[in-house]
């Protein structure tokens, strides 16, 4: 290939996979009812179902991310800013959002269902106090 590639000949390059054994991102977009039921509650399988959908690139409808926001600030209202949390539990700093690192440490420390987490945020990098 030279630098003179007809536009038909770009195209096809953009929709050929470079790497064949990776799958193609899911093409589908979450909605609301894909995930909470009647009760406007998710279950666990429906959890899973969302892991899965954004562990393979899925989309979520702009309604969807609203919702889930909105339940998870639900839940942080009701935690106490101070918790005792008994041992064993998996101490995890800033993951600066990254899904895929989450992902890894789940692999690697067990599942939120069967471990305890506690994710440090972004304190123990910032100011004249860091560590």
């Amino acid at each position: 290939m030279g630098v003179k590639n007809s536009k038909e000949e770009l195209l096809k390059l953009t929709r050929k996979r470079i790497v064949n054994d990776v799958r193609k991102p899911i093409t589908s977009i979450l909605q609301i009812e894909d995930l909470f039921d009647d009760s406007d509650k998710i279950d666990s399988s429906n959890l899973i179902r969302l892991k899965n959908h954004l562990e393979n690139e899925g989309r979520l409808s702009p309604h969807l991310v609203v919702k889930l926001i909105e339940n998870c600030v639900k839940i942080f209202k009701k935690e106490s800013n101070v918790l005792k949390i008994d041992y064993p539990v998996n101490i995890v700093g800033d993951i600066h959002g990254q899904f895929y690192d989450l992902l890894t440490i789940f692999s690697l420390g067990g599942s939120p269902e069967d471990c305890k987490y506690l994710f440090m945020g972004d304190f123990v990098d910032r100011g004249v106090f860091a560590f």
